[in-house]
């Protein structure tokens, strides 16, 4: 078996349960970090209590898992620069700035990811 077919192979058959995004805002006056985490969970159609409920055992293709990735990891840098804005190590212009181009950027992943 090539490699290239080894690797569409492992990319078809690999599931991720699970992604962790962190990112940091370093300024001179200091340092935000923000770190999250998301499972992957399914509607359990079993329990039917009207609750939300989920089950475990779940899990995400490669692909899936690239787009919720984006979506976590926007969510993340956002999160980090509001905090720096709260924090004081950013000034609000920037960090609208920052948060405009952050979304841009990953709105062309996001398209990008979901084209092919």
């Amino acid at each position: 078996m090539d490699i290239e077919a080894l690797l569409r192979k492992i990319t078809r058959v690999t599931k991720i349960s699970g992604i962790v995004s962190g990112r940091s805002v370093k300024t001179d006056k200091g340092e935000v970090f923000i770190a999250f985490q998301a499972d992957c969970l399914s509607p359990d159609s079993s329990i039917s209590n009207g609750e939300a409920p989920f089950r475990g055992e779940a899990s995400f293709s490669v692909k899936e898992a690239r787009v919720a990735a984006y979506l976590l990891a926007m969510q993340t840098d956002i999160a980090a620069h509001e905090h720096a804005l709260a924090s004081g190590l950013i000034g609000q212009q920037f960090c609208q700035d920052s948060i405009q181009s952050i979304k841009t950027r990953y709105s062309v992943l996001l398209s990008n990811e979901t084209k092919g």
